[in-house]
């Protein structure tokens, strides 16, 4: 039975390192008015350093005991809970040059136009090289595409929408249809 967008309150987004991920979690918080959680500001604190992990569950589990919220994030560690709950799931699957790309260019945004990310703690600046964030970006298909594809299959619930977002396009095209069926849904009642 799908649920319609309409009746989504709970919403992950997770996927490989710059594909987007953050960006459609504010033009779904702005569309929906529902509260955002970008886990790598919770997971990070002063200069990368991250917290303690059952605290960042701690943190995590909090978060989804609410009634409406958008996550964005991988963290596989709490990615079971968070899509247990979920009434939308979305993976981006985007190929590992294209991430590269819109990581190079979120680097020269803030860096040389000082645009302030909000999607990471204020400690964390923006670095022109980081070798084990490159590992992580270069091998994150290979070693984890499968395996979150995976939980969200085994753990979403039966009633919850799962998308998958091969594309600027697909993604563009989601955010119209979520515009379109809230303002249709709204306009009916």
């Amino acid at each position: 039975m799908n649920k319609g967008f309409n009746n989504i309150k709970k919403i992950v987004i997770t996927g490989p390192p710059g594909s987007g991920k953050s960006s459609l979690a504010k033009k779904l918080g702005e569309i929906t008015g529902y509260d955002i959680h970008h886990l790598d500001r919770y997971y990070h604190t002063a200069n990368w350093i991250p917290i303690d992990k059952n605290e960042f569950t701690e943190i995590v589990y909090e978060i989804i005991q609410s009634e409406e919220w958008i996550i964005d994030g991988n963290y596989r560690r709490t990615l079971e809970l968070r899509v247990e709950r979920a009434d939308l799931i979305i993976y981006f699957d985007y190929c590992t040059i294209f991430s590269f790309y819109r990581i190079y260019k979120r680097i020269v945004k803030t860096k040389l136009f000082s645009i302030k990310r909000t999607d990471i703690s204020d400690d964390c600046k923006e670095r022109w090289f980081d070798k084990n964030f490159v590992l992580w970006t270069i091998n994150f298909n290979r070693r984890n595409r499968v395996d979150i594809i995976n939980i969200i299959k085994d753990y979403k619930s039966d009633v919850a929408l799962f998308y998958i977002i091969k594309s600027a396009k697909d993604a563009e095209k989601l955010i119209e249809y979520i515009k379109f069926t809230r303002k249709f849904n709204s306009e009916a009642v």
